[in-house]
């Protein structure tokens, strides 16, 4: 059966990368072909003559203008093949998408521009890597009672603390209070379960959770986000929230969840944040040890009015469900200060004012807040 999910998951993964060139190269029609008459002569039997006179373009006829014809394209396209280069996919101008969802334009519609077509074809290629992805995590999930990067595997009938359901009712009225008027994304949100509280406090809550079989168990109320991967959506937040999160990644995934959770936190400082930054945070964290002790790196007051990032991380010997990378508060106030170049600061009567308004004793462990400086 493992072996069986395994191979599985690695054809849903080629399938994946064949669907996005298959939509490169096929999922696009020719749309009123330029230089026709000479590209009937000079097109043969390869791939302009097979689409209609359709030219392939290299960068750098793209970059030198069009002055040549369609002819002179072709002429570079041939010397591009004979030389073992191979030429790129057309530029959005040549082409009109004929995606198998998208809905015909209106009648005298005027036609999409360019970064339309090109932002259309993008969602779409991503439309079809997310539904593979969530295959995959399903036969993972069957084979191993676990997703590929740590996930629950969750159908919409299954309750308990496994499934991502648990609330600590106290800690997210705290947290309401906190994030007062503000944007929240929570990532690893479970089945949403923090939204009930925040929703009425907070100007927008904004849940992603990397939980197999997360929206089909929340009828969408919860969108997937495998957050081992460097992952941007679009826009930042002021609050992020990631709760018992990180300590099910594994530690190779480390960086790229925390600097996922870094961009996200709508500061430009941070918009940049990398998988691997220097490190250079340690004398921070040291100072900051403790989070629940007076002074040490302190952003001043209960809580950061200007945003940030409330984190816990369960703790070595704290135990779990599938926790694979469990880590000390002194190390993640580290990775957090090198990752966010110093644009994070423990704020640690906000954090100890959490801890204590917290219900369950693991987060009176290991919940921390973050002020944006």
């Amino acid at each position: 059966m493992m072996g069986d999910a395994g191979r599985l998951g690695s054809l849903l993964l080629l399938a994946a990368v064949g669907a996005a060139a298959f939509a490169a190269g096929r999922w696009s029609a020719p749309a009123a072909p330029w230089g026709s008459s000479a590209s009937a002569g000079g097109g043969g039997g390869g791939p302009a003559g097979a689409q209609g006179g359709l030219q392939r373009l290299t960068a750098r006829q793209l970059v030198g203008g069009r002055a040549g014809g369609a002819g002179a394209g072709a002429e570079h396209v041939a010397m591009a093949a004979a030389g073992g280069e191979a030429p790129p996919i057309l530029e959005p101008t040549q082409f009109a998408p004929a995606f198998p969802d998208a809905p015909p334009p209106p009648p005298g519609a005027p036609p999409p521009s360019p970064g339309q077509l090109l932002g259309q074809e993008v969602a779409f290629l991503r439309r079809r890597v997310h539904d593979l992805r969530l295959l995959y995590g399903a036969a993972h999930c069957a084979a191993h009672g676990i997703g590929p990067s740590g996930g629950f595997c969750l159908t919409s009938r299954e309750p308990g603390t496994a499934s991502g359901s648990l609330l600590d009712a106290p800690l997210c009225a705290a947290l309401g209070a906190l994030t007062a008027g503000r944007s929240v994304a929570d990532l690893g949100a479970g089945r949403g379960q923090y939204g009930a509280c925040l929703r009425p406090h907070v100007r927008l809550y904004a849940p992603y959770d990397g939980s197999e079989g997360i929206e089909a168990a929340t009828n969408r109320s919860v969108t997937f986000l495998d957050l081992s991967v460097p992952t941007w959506l679009g826009r930042g937040f002021d609050w992020v929230m990631s709760l018992e999160v990180g300590e099910h990644l594994p530690a190779a995934s480390e960086d790229v969840f925390i600097a996922n959770l870094l961009r996200h936190v709508a500061a430009p400082a941070l918009r940049g944040a990398a998988p691997r930054a220097a490190a250079g945070g340690q004398a921070a964290a040291g100072a900051a040890a403790g989070a629940g002790a007076s002074g040490g790196a302190d952003g001043g007051g209960a809580g950061g009015g200007g945003g940030g990032l409330v984190l816990s991380w369960a703790v070595p010997g704290q135990g779990g469900h599938h926790h694979v990378n469990e880590r000390p508060n002194e190390h993640v106030v580290e990775r957090v200060t090198a990752l966010s170049r110093g644009a994070l600061r423990l704020n640690a009567s906000a954090s100890a004012a959490l801890r204590l308004a917290s219900s369950l004793p693991w987060f009176r462990n290991t919940v921390m807040v973050f002020d944006r400086i």
